[in-house]
C-alpha cells in the first residue's frame, strides 16, 4: 500500500510548530512500507502538533479510506476528546476490510462503544461484508461477521441496536436484510418482536439456519408462573436425559 501525503504540507503551514522531520516527510510525494510507521512515530514525538495536524488530515479526507483508517487508530491513541471520538468513528466507517484488519476494525469500534459514542454506522459495516474473517491470535479467535456484529450491536443499549438495525430489514441486499432480521431476534426485545412480526421478508431467508433461529424467537411464549409449581419433569429427571444425550 503507497500513501499520498502531499497534503501534510497544508497542515504543516497551519501548525508551524510542527519540527522539521515531519516537515521533511511531508515533501515527498509518497509514503510507503517501513517509512509510515516511522511517519506515526514522528508525528507523535510532535505532541500537540502532531495529534491536531492528523486531526486537519482526517478531516481534510474523504477518498484513501487506507490512510483514515490508520490515522484514525493513532488519533484515537493519543486523544480522547468527544470531537475526536467522533472524528475517529466517522473516518472509519468507510473502511474496506479486503485493505483494513477487520479485527483492528472491531477492536477500535467496541473502543468508541465503551467510551459512549453512537457506532451503529461501525456495526452495520459487517453486515455489508458477511464474508469477512476477524483473527484475533492473541485470544486464539476466529470470528465470522455475524459474530462480529453481534459484538457491536450488544455493545449498545437494547433499544439503540434496535432502532439501528429496524431500518436494515429494508436494505436492498437480502444478505443484509437476513442478517439484521437475525441479529433482531436476538435482542429478545418488544420493539424487535414488533418489528419481525411485521416483516414480510422470513420467507425469502436464504440460510436455513437463520430462518430457523428467527421462528423460534417468534413462537417463544413467555412461560406461566402457576406452571413452576408443577413442572413437567424433576430435577433428577431433566439430569438424567442430558446425561442419556436427549431431548426432554
Amino acid at each position: 500500500m503507497i500513501l499520498s501525503f502531499s497534503f501534510v504540507r497544508t497542515c504543516v503551514v497551519r501548525h508551524p510548530n510542527v519540527p522539521q522531520c515531519l516537515l521533511k516527510i511531508s515533501q515527498q510525494k509518497f509514503i510507503k512500507g517501513k517509512e509510515i510507521d516511522a511517519f506515526w512515530k514522528q508525528v507523535l514525538a510532535a505532541g500537540s502538533d502532531g495529534v491536531s495536524c492528523v486531526r486537519s488530515m482526517l478531516q481534510a479526507e474523504t477518498t484513501d479510506h487506507f490512510f483514515q483508517f490508520d490515522a484514525a487508530s493513532f488519533l484515537y491513541q493519543a486523544n480522547h476528546s468527544p470531537e475526536t471520538l467522533l472524528l475517529v468513528r466517522d473516518s472509519i466507517a468507510q473502511a474496506d476490510f479486503q485493505e483494513s484488519d477487520p479485527a483492528n476494525y472491531l477492536s477500535l469500534a467496541v473502543a468508541l462503544a465503551q467510551q459512549g459514542v453512537d457506532i451503529g454506522r461501525l456495526a452495520a459495516r459487517f453486515l455489508r461484508f458477511p464474508n469477512a474473517v476477524i483473527r484475533v491470535p492473541e485470544q486464539g479467535l476466529e470470528l465470522d461477521s455475524d459474530t462480529a456484529a453481534l459484538f457491536l450491536y450488544g455493545s449498545m443499549k437494547p433499544s439503540v441496536a434496535a432502532s439501528a438495525l429496524i431500518p436494515e430489514l429494508q436494505a436492498p441486499e437480502s444478505f443484509v436484510r437476513a442478517g439484521a432480521a437475525h441479529l433482531l431476534a436476538e435482542q429478545l426485545t418488544e420493539e424487535s418482536f414488533r418489528a419481525l412480526s411485521r416483516w414480510d421478508g422470513l420467507p425469502k431467508v436464504e440460510e436455513e439456519y437463520r430462518r430457523n433461529d428467527i421462528t423460534a424467537v417468534m413462537k417463544y411464549q413467555q412461560p406461566n408462573e402457576a406452571d413452576f409449581a408443577h413442572p413437567k419433569f424433576s430435577r433428577e429427571q431433566v439430569r438424567q436425559t442430558i446425561a442419556a444425550g436427549k431431548s426432554c
